[in-house]
């Protein structure tokens, strides 16, 4: 909204009376609206142009912009001069527009509806037109890279991001989530990101949310996610979404990996209960997901830790969870039996036993480290089948 009002205000005599920082909303259509009965029929988001013939004083003017709200209308430009005057938008009219961020505008008798609407609606389909055009381009560039470098040579477009750096941010969604409830949480995203003041893309694939937003650091990014899941818990009432961020990127020929870089943190993160991670912040699993051998992963697994997995299955022992714990607990016998609610003399005993079967010291540092390297492995290959067969 505050594209087309810093575009047109001269032009047709735009006053905002209130709600300024409402102009960050998105719109979807311009409606002319009459009677506050025919409110009804509004979907949201858009932008209400009224004469105020209906008017029968302040009382009417206020119930009005109170059903608008109500609507989820995103702002009303009132044509004052016959019906409604300036007068007659006294300051409860004001305070409300501004406690809602509601935008409440003004224009002079002398400019024609129609003049005014179909300029707006012009503006909103080429707007609309260019932003399906770049979603659609960096969909393929997500998607089907390799497709869209050969088409994009013969684009006047040579960067998606006019040349800023970018971060994708993906929302892991249930797949319930209805068609309805995409549309007001894209719209609300994008409301969010305007505020922003940064350029980006948001769009659905399936039930992944997918963002992706230019020049923006960790703890923009991270104000950004905390912003989204406050919106989604009103909407859904589910506390927090599974997120993931990629690395900062800035080539044409990166928007696959960034992409891929975000899916790999919402699959850590799964692994580890937590609801949003950054791919810089997934160490060594970075250098798993940029292996292409998972064979030849599964073999240094095998290689490393079969024969302690043989003994479990044999003996119907723990002793591979334990080791686990061990490992990534500092070699704390103490711990490792806290975590598994084990005596100590019990995981000593494992340990010993462990230590037997593997042959190996494990106070050795190259040791203990090839070992958790395995584990990670494990981890790593566990995401890769949950994505094979999801």
């Amino acid at each position: 909204m505050k594209k087309i009002f810093n575009e047109t205000i001269k032009i047709y005599q735009l006053t905002l009376l209130a709600g300024k920082s409402g102009l960050n909303n998105e719109i979807v259509w311009v409606q002319y609206v009459e009677d506050i009965a025919t409110s009804n029929f509004l979907r949201g988001n858009e932008l209400i142009i009224t004469t105020g013939l209906c008017s029968n004083g302040k009382v009417w003017i206020m119930d009005f912009i109170r059903k608008l709200i109500a609507r989820k209308a995103s702002g009303i430009i009132i044509n004052i001069g016959k019906y409604i005057q300036v007068e007659d938008i006294d300051g409860d009219v004001i305070s409300l527009c501004e406690k809602k961020n509601f935008p409440l505008l003004t224009m002079p008798w002398r400019i024609h509806l129609s003049d005014i609407m179909q300029d707006y609606l012009d503006r909103l389909f080429l707007a609309a037109q260019t932003d399906n055009e770049i979603t659609e381009m960096v969909r393929q560039a997500i998607f089907k890279p390799e497709k869209f470098m050969a088409e994009i040579k013969n684009s006047k477009i040579n960067n998606l991001m006019d040349n800023r750096s970018f971060h994708i941010m993906v929302f892991n969604y249930p797949a319930i989530i209805s068609e309805k409830i995409h549309v007001e949480i894209l719209l609300h995203n994008k409301k969010l990101l305007n505020q922003i003041q940064k350029k980006y893309v948001a769009f659905w694939q399936k039930n992944l949310l997918i963002m992706i937003v230019s020049e923006s650091d960790k703890d923009n990014l991270q104000k950004i996610i905390a912003e989204c899941d406050n919106f989604q818990y009103r909407l859904l009432h589910k506390s927090e979404i599974p997120c993931g961020v990629s690395s900062k990127h800035k080539e044409n020929s990166s928007f696959n990996e960034a992409f891929n870089e975000a899916v790999a943190a919402i699959c850590v993160a799964s692994l580890y209960n937590v609801n949003t991670l950054f791919f810089d912040d997934l160490g060594v699993y970075r250098v798993l997901f940029a292996t292409n051998n998972n064979n030849m992963l599964k073999k240094i697994h095998d290689t490393l830790l079969s024969v302690v997995i043989e003994y479990d299955e044999k003996h119907k022992a723990q002793l591979y969870n334990t080791l686990r714990i061990y490992l990534f607990n500092n070699s704390s016998l103490q711990t490792t039996a806290k975590i598994t609610f084990t005596h100590r003399n019990t995981i000593n005993y494992r340990i010993t036993k462990i230590r037997h079967l593997l042959d190996c010291d494990l106070d050795n540092a190259v040791v203990r480290f090839n070992l958790m390297m395995a584990f990670y492995i494990s981890d790593y290959l566990r995401i890769i089948d949950m994505n094979l067969h999801s």
